[in-house]
């Protein structure tokens, strides 16, 4: 259908028929907004289709256009028409900065988009949302990029389903992640190493807005993820800060994650963790080449990036739950809205192999959400030790200094040194000596074996 032959109460808008289901569906996800101004009335029809939503649902609204097309049903109806310049008038800029307004929409559908977007976004407040229309022709992801660290997109996956010409932008909170709520999981009972770290965290690492959730116990891991996120939610904070009880941190890891501006334009961020296993992979997942076959019920086939260097932020495809930042709203756009708040859930295990955290994941990045790891912080991960990203490094450096052994051929006795090397290291590290029943010990025999035999 040709967009013009869309109209409301027979007023032509530039809307599709969609667009406009999808902005009632946008209206019952944010029953909470005060205030709509529409710049660029065009002919009304859009206008008059908010003024009644509006009205309605007890919201004030206003629509701004430098020129004033005729239209008959818009001054009959009361449709709140300012005619003006949206930029400098000053009617439209003090509703923006009337606290009453509070949470409010911009919807920027004048004659220059990118500059009524840009002119409005850092007059919003954290929560606010702003929309765009004509978005792909006049409107584009580039247009919103200078902003990416000030706005989250909102309702991206149905717009984009339903190839609307709309988009939903959520202002939230200036540098960066905003007040915080952080949960724990906790399975059974902590181990000190992280008790200690926790209690560190508590005492010295939170802001005067962050809040304490009450940890989440003896319940399945996906099933403590959910129940933390719906007390968030609640909570009114900004981000979820998830943490696992086996992981060890400093006072400031928090503080880090949360400043450190490259991890802005991110939904999803996390600091470097391992596997608790040997060796300690550091949990950098990009997807690979999916399998066919029986192969692909394991779930999603992921590499990990071992390139790295460290302090860059890289963008990844899943992140693990260790200790991890996830903006309110990847969270509240997941949620059912048919469902109260206690019958959503956010964290099942997927096919196969997959963990509660790969399906979760899967579904963010699907929304348009994005994931990285900050490889500037590094925690560890309670085995028999922590396990580091430093660790990973010596195991490669073993793995290295072994194989160049082999291939050179060496004698039997400068490979015994390079095995006690091996041997010895961990100790060199501040770690507990090894001896014949270590479990660590047959890890490394088993490496060597293994470069023999490659």
């Amino acid at each position: 259908m040709h967009l013009s032959q869309t109209t409301v109460f027979g007023v032509a808008t530039l809307q599709n028929w969609s667009d406009l289901a999808l902005w009632e569906l946008f209206l019952n996800d944010h029953p909470d907004l005060k205030c709509i101004i529409e710049i660029g009335t065009y002919a009304g029809g859009l206008s008059l289709f908010l003024q009644q939503q509006a009205a309605a649902r007890g919201i004030r609204f206003a629509t701004c256009d430098i020129e004033r097309y005729p239209s008959a049903a818009i001054e009959k109806l009361g449709t709140n028409f300012i005619q003006a310049d949206a930029l400098t008038d000053e009617t439209i800029h003090t509703a923006v900065a009337d606290p009453g307004n509070h949470p409010l929409l911009i919807y920027c559908d004048g004659g220059d988009k990118p500059a009524e977007f840009a002119h409005f976004v850092p007059l919003l407040q954290p929560g606010d949302f702003i929309g765009v229309h004509d978005y792909g022709s006049e409107f584009t992801d580039a247009d919103a990029q200078p902003f990416a660290d000030l706005l989250r997109p909102a309702a991206v996956e149905r717009h984009r389903q339903a190839n609307s010409l709309t988009r939903f932008y959520r202002r939230v909170a200036q540098g960066g992640w905003g007040s915080i709520g952080v949960g724990v999981r906790i399975s059974k009972y902590p181990e000190p190493a992280f008790f200690c770290a926790w209690t560190a965290l508590l005492t010295g690492g939170l802001r005067s807005d962050d809040t304490v959730l009450l940890p989440a116990t003896h319940m399945p891991a996906h099933w403590a993820a959910d129940a933390l996120v719906r007390e968030f939610i609640k909570s009114g904070r900004d981000t979820l800060l998830l943490v696992d009880d086996d992981m060890t941190f400093t006072p400031d890891t928090l503080k880090t994650l949360r400043e450190h501006e490259a991890n802005w334009q991110y939904d999803i961020i996390t600091a470097v963790a391992t596997h608790r296993s040997w060796p300690p992979t550091p949990v950098i997942m990009q997807l690979q080449e999916q399998p066919i076959g029986p192969e692909a019920r394991k779930g999603e086939f992921f590499k990990t990036v071992t390139d790295w260097t460290p302090g860059e932020v890289v963008p990844v495809d899943a992140c693990g739950l260790a200790f991890t930042l996830i903006r309110r709203n990847v969270l509240t756009e997941m949620a059912d809205k048919a469902y109260n708040l206690d019958l959503n859930y956010w964290f099942h295990y997927g096919p196969g192999n997959e963990s509660d955290d790969i399906p979760f994941c899967r579904r963010a990045r699907n929304m348009g959400f994005r994931l990285g790891v900050d490889t500037s912080i590094e925690l560890g991960h309670i085995a028999a030790v922590p396990l580091t990203a430093e660790n990973w490094r010596g195991f490669q450096a073993q793995r290295a200094l072994v194989q160049e052994g082999y291939r050179a051929d060496v004698d039997g006795d400068k490979l015994a040194e390079i095995l006690r090397w091996a041997i010895d290291r961990p100790a060199q590290q501040g770690l507990p000596g090894l001896d014949s029943n270590d479990l660590r010990l047959r890890h490394m025999a088993q490496t060597l074996l293994e470069v023999i035999r490659a």
